[in-house]
């Protein structure tokens, strides 16, 4: 096999807890977006390090579970050197050192970022293909960002689709590196978010800046 089928069922939230406390209806209401936010918690032992939240999200059009998101933020404190900051996101897993490794890559003091607000990291995204070109994932991801994220520094991501997780190999990398091609570009033309400089950009990593922070903070480094 050499082409994988994109999920039919859930990968974002199925067999992880989601009790949505909030509700927000977008458009004419044909679009609800139920969603719940974890409580800050600091991803090592130091209490004054760097913080994450999580927050989960489903999108239900006209009543019909058509995806999902997971969006995390991280608090970055003031002064912050590099080494700290790669330190404490090593201490808590293998994902959030990528996701340092790769903020450090391009941004030489990443508590730079933190001065001005948190980063805000599209994690995961999933839509049921019925549901995939109608708009409702930029709906849903606009209508967060302006509820919950307006004083975010950074918005990255990293185009995957998900049903590679873990399957790619030698046989389907070409099928692999396709789609994650066309997702970059659905990507770009969704939340105006730009590939980074260099090998992260080519590995599928993208980024975007709130238009009050354009020529404040330092565009990334090749």
């Amino acid at each position: 096999m050499t082409r994988l089928r994109r999920h039919q069922t859930d990968p974002v939230l199925d067999g992880k807890p989601f009790r949505p406390r909030n509700r927000l209806a977008l458009g004419d209401g044909d679009l609800v977006v139920q969603y719940h936010c974890s409580r800050w918690n600091p991803v090592a032992e130091n209490e004054e390090g760097v913080r994450r939240r999580v927050t989960r999200a489903k999108l239900l059009s006209n009543g019909d579970h058509a995806g999902s998101l997971e969006l995390v933020e991280y608090e970055i404190p003031w002064l912050m050197g590099a080494d700290e900051f790669l330190y404490e996101m090593d201490a808590y897993s293998m994902a959030t050192c990528h996701l340092a490794e790769v903020l450090c890559a391009h941004w030489e003091e990443p508590a730079d970022l933190g001065e001005y607000g948190s980063v805000l990291e599209l994690n995961r995204a999933w839509m049921r293909p019925a549901y995939s070109s109608n708009g409702n994932l930029k709906a849903a991801v606009d209508g967060l960002l302006e509820k919950l994220f307006d004083d975010r520094s950074l918005l990255i991501l990293k185009a995957f689709p998900l049903e590679y997780e873990g399957e790619v190999t030698d046989f389907n990398r070409n099928h692999f590196r396709r789609r994650q091609a066309a997702m970059m570009r659905h990507y770009r033309h969704l939340f105006g978010v730009d590939a980074l400089p260099g090998s992260n950009g080519e590995a599928g990593w993208m980024y975007a800046m709130p238009e009050r922070l354009e020529g404040i903070i330092a565009a990334p480094k090749v």
